[in-house]
């Protein structure tokens, strides 16, 4: 019976490594445990990666991955061809309608620690490079959501002076954030009440 009790209770039990799983560990008041507090989560590194979004818009926005709101501000994506799209109103279109990074650094996570992973940078950011396409027509349904929607009649994003703000708070963090990140603003050609967003990506799963 001791021995048994004994090897029940071994620190080898509770050893927290695997070579199948990568173990995240959350701090920072980022977490349900509050400031100080962690939080543990195994994740399988072939089922995708968490990328952090940071996202500013101007006027009202809806923000979508794949048709459905992410769940939190850093989701688990597949590897797999994906679409970012937004219903923007409200705005000022003289001036960028949104500015967003997407991001998978290992090197550079603040309040993340990960016991291994198998992929080291990921970037997407806003820019006026021909992915980032628009509509000022509401689309029939939510197939422009969805990857394999043809959008090739959609116009595409350019390049718009960023609106100023008030160096304090939430959106002003968020504002210079982004633009450390290397986001561009982006915005439309002409006046527009409401604007349908599609930016198309995709995740290679890394070589084993």
């Amino acid at each position: 019976m001791a021995d048994r009790e004994l090897e029940l209770n071994s620190i080898s039990r509770y050893s927290k490594s695997s070579p199948q799983f990568v173990l995240e560990e959350h701090g920072h008041c980022e977490v349900p445990a509050g400031c100080g507090g962690v939080v543990l989560r195994w994740r399988n590194p072939r089922g995708g990666i968490p990328l952090q979004i940071w996202l500013y818009t101007t006027g009202t926005a809806e923000f979508y991955l794949d048709g459905t709101h992410p769940p939190s501000g850093r989701p688990l994506v597949s590897y797999a061809e994906h679409v970012f799209a937004l219903r923007l109103s409200g705005f000022d279109s003289r001036q960028a309608l949104l500015m967003l990074a997407a991001i998978y650094d290992k090197a550079g996570m603040r309040n993340v620690g990960l016991s291994h992973t198998t992929v080291n940078l990921v970037r997407i950011l806003s820019a006026p490079d021909g992915s980032w396409k628009y509509s000022l027509v509401e689309p029939q349904d939510d197939a422009w959501m969805q990857s394999g929607f043809d959008d090739s009649a959609w116009k595409l994003m350019i390049l718009k002076p960023l609106p100023r703000h008030t160096k304090w708070g939430r959106e002003w963090y968020r504002f210079e954030r982004l633009q450390e990140l290397g986001a561009k603003g982006l915005g439309i050609e002409g006046p527009g009440e409401t604007v349908w967003v599609r930016k198309v990506f995709s995740l290679k799963e890394p070589e084993s």
